[in-house]
């Protein structure tokens, strides 16, 4: 039994484990890259967390092109830049109908952590079918006044994560399927998402109904871990914020078993 329990244990926690991935060294204070395939749209751009200077992406016309799931920060090489939590932000974007408009990108200071911040914009022109025809990324030295105010309306319209998954249902159902998709040890349990007002649920509930015994001892393991899950998901939680516009984004994770019965649950955020 306990070999069982290990190896549960095991498949439960490997699913939020965390990695960075390596890559050739680059000047992270000038990077800027965008690249397309299909109807994908990737902004790479440098980011020095440690000194504040991160992100923030917002499409002009969701109705040409919307955010997508890819969105992830990846640390720089070397133990220095690591240390400093500098990296790189890939920005991921879908085309969604025939048009041209522009992703603004901004910073609330320069890289450094001094000024008042960086402006990237992406031009973009999609096709009828959402797949993207031309992109194209250019300094400046401010934001265009109509894009900042549509920016902080839009803040202030989504107000939680839920009034931004019921504002764009297609991402809500998008990042369901992800997470579903994303599920490399569906021989043992179902993976639910489900979102109320800024607490984004991960319902985990496995497939095989455990005896009170068993369960007891993946419920000691379980709770033991949660510092560590909290800790190792903290990027996670940033990453979706960024990504949505929403702040104070929480993450839930619920254990249930086979019956549908909870074995624990822990919030993080």
């Amino acid at each position: 039994m306990k070999r069982k329990l290990a190896l549960l244990f095991t498949v439960v926690i490997g699913i939020f484990l965390l990695t960075s991935c390596a890559g050739t060294e680059v000047d992270y204070e000038t990077l800027r890259d965008v690249s397309w395939e299909g109807t994908e749209l990737t902004i790479k751009l440098g980011e020095n967390k440690s000194t504040g200077c991160v992100w923030k992406t917002h499409p002009e016309d969701d109705s040409v092109i919307d955010y997508s799931l890819n969105r992830t920060f990846k640390l720089a090489n070397s133990n220095e830049k690591r240390s400093k939590a500098i990296g790189t932000l890939e920005a991921g974007f879908k085309g969604k109908g025939a048009g041209t408009t522009q992703i603004l990108c901004t910073t609330p200071v320069g890289w450094d952590g001094s000024g008042d911040g960086l402006t990237y914009i992406v031009t973009v022109t999609v096709n009828e079918d959402g797949t993207i025809k031309e992109a194209k990324g250019e300094e400046s030295e401010s934001a265009p006044e109509a894009e900042t105010e549509q920016t902080e309306q839009t803040e202030q319209e989504s107000k939680t994560l839920e009034d931004y998954f019921n504002d764009h249902p297609d991402v809500y159902d998008e990042t369901k399927r992800s997470v579903k998709n994303k599920n490399t040890h569906s021989d043992f349990m179902d993976i639910d998402l489900e979102v109320e007002g800024n607490t984004l649920s991960y319902i985990y509930t496995l497939k095989k109904t455990y005896s009170d015994e068993e369960v007891k001892g993946l419920k000691e393991h379980l709770e033991n871990s949660f510092s560590q899950v909290e800790s190792e998901n903290k990027d996670k939680i940033k990453t979706l914020e960024e990504a949505f516009g929403v702040d104070n984004i929480k993450i839930r994770m619920e254990y249930r078993n086979g019956d549908g019965s909870m074995i624990c649950e822990t919030t993080m955020g």
